[in-house]
């Protein structure tokens, strides 16, 4: 039962990183903005995650 949450996790977590990947290599140029897209895709990522993953488990215990 947990696998389509782990499952659905690894697909947001692609789909989030090959929509960064075009960005990324687009400001090749302007170094800033490139490391504040990384910090924020990275954060993203990681949210993602732990909600992905966590809330389920979150719901069964508070209702």
């Amino acid at each position: 039962n947990e696998s389509k949450y782990i499952g659905f996790t690894m697909y947001t977590t692609c789909v989030i990183w090959l929509a960064f990947v075009p960005i990324y290599f687009s400001t090749a140029s302007h170094l800033p903005l490139r490391i504040t897209s990384m910090s924020v895709t990275i954060s993203l990522s990681a949210t993602v995650t732990l909600a992905c993953l966590f809330s389920p488990k979150l719901y069964i215990i508070i209702f």
